[in-house]
């Protein structure tokens, strides 16, 4: 997923702007890269810069054009070569299914992700584990709507665990996702301590202002619920 092209490394640049919260640069320069991939007849990258455009739009927000992008990825579903892209484009349609109110249809997009992550060993980048943690992650959150709880408890085991032994993955974004879904889980099942044991391990990893005020919304998130 690192590779050397100008598509790679502006799609690369963009994923870290996204997790400095500049989010408008981070867009602006996936469109870049995706006019480069398709400048360079790159199918594969030009998947690769829509499913980032997928992933970073938000129409509840009026962020992005998530629909366009989505249906624009569909066509090169067969140039998908890795499992962790694969597990990405499936990542994909979930966010467009979810967008759509198809709850089942998502659950089985994030199922098929974490079927790709698992086809191959993982390689030397970790891309498998990495991208088999955040579908955790989002699944949880949607298996808590659903009120599937037990199925979330389940998976968050993996998902917690994996991230606490590579806390030096993503930045420490890995671990934040893990723990905002077990703070989720816990609040769906009434259990505070949980829920409040895993924000004060949010504040103890965190190296970031940005990291440290996403933490707070997690803080007043719980406050709120308990309130109720």
């Amino acid at each position: 997923l690192n590779g050397t092209s100008p598509a790679d490394r502006q799609i690369k640049r963009a994923q870290e702007l996204m997790d400095e919260g500049r989010g408008d640069e981070a867009r602006k320069l996936m469109l870049e890269a995706l006019s480069a991939a398709r400048l360079e007849k790159n199918e594969e990258q030009e998947a690769e810069a829509l499913i980032a455009l997928v992933l970073a739009s938000s129409p509840r927000r009026g962020i992005g054009d998530r629909e366009r992008h989505f249906r624009e990825l569909e066509k090169k579903e067969g140039h998908l070569k890795t499992p962790a892209l694969r597990a990405l484009f499936h990542r994909a349609r979930a966010a467009f299914r979810l967008d759509e109110g198809d709850q089942e249809g998502a659950a089985r997009a994030f199922e098929e992700a974490l079927d790709a992550c698992a086809s191959a060993p993982d390689d030397e980048k970790q891309n498998h584990g990495i991208q088999a943690c955040v579908t955790r992650a989002d699944y949880i959150h949607l298996l808590c709507s659903l009120k599937r709880l037990k199925e979330a408890q389940a998976m968050l085991i993996s998902c917690e665990e994996y991230a606490r032994e590579n806390t030096g993955l993503e930045g420490g974004a890995l671990l934040q996702v893990a723990l905002e879904a077990g703070i989720h889980l816990s609040l769906e099942c009434g259990d505070q301590q949980g829920a409040i044991d895993r924000i004060s391990e949010l504040e103890a990893s965190a190296t970031s202002a940005r990291l440290a005020d996403r933490v707070g919304g997690d803080l007043l998130n719980v406050a709120n619920q308990s309130s109720h």
